[in-house]
């Protein structure tokens, strides 16, 4: 009989059902959180250097500007967003609010994500020279 708990059995489980709603919910939860943790450490490293470093100031908020520089801060306000909502969508459940409903609430609050992004996108294209 197979163990039914440890990390083996949560990457055969993850295998088996991640073209579940749920299972996809859980990974995306999962890896976004990750990734915003990962950019906010690199973020603070980058503000706390610029600000002991006068000279690289200017070189940081020319970095900043560059447009796949720009390109990677949509992606990572995505994520945000997606991670954002996902988590409301998880805390409504945990009330029991919604519990019937789980699959229609990822799919309606991932939509929502990609509207605001796209509102976001509108607002920031002209500021990184895309028109």
């Amino acid at each position: 009989m197979l163990k039914q708990s440890g990390f083996g059995y949560y990457v055969r489980k993850i295998a088996r059902t991640w073209k579940e709603t749920g299972t996809l919910a859980h990974i995306v939860h999962r890896v976004t959180g990750i990734l915003l943790v990962v950019y906010l450490m690199v973020h603070i490293y980058v503000v706390t250097q610029a600000s002991l470093n006068g000279e690289g100031y200017e070189s940081i908020l020319k970095t900043f500007r560059d447009p796949l520089f720009a390109a990677g801060e949509l992606i990572m306000i995505m994520g945000g967003l997606v991670h954002g909502l996902n988590g409301i969508r998880l805390t409504l459940f945990d009330m029991g609010i919604g519990l019937k409903h789980q699959k229609a609430m990822f799919w309606a609050f991932m939509v929502i994500a990609v509207a605001i992004w796209f509102v976001g996108l509108a607002i920031v294209w002209p500021v990184i020279g895309g028109g």
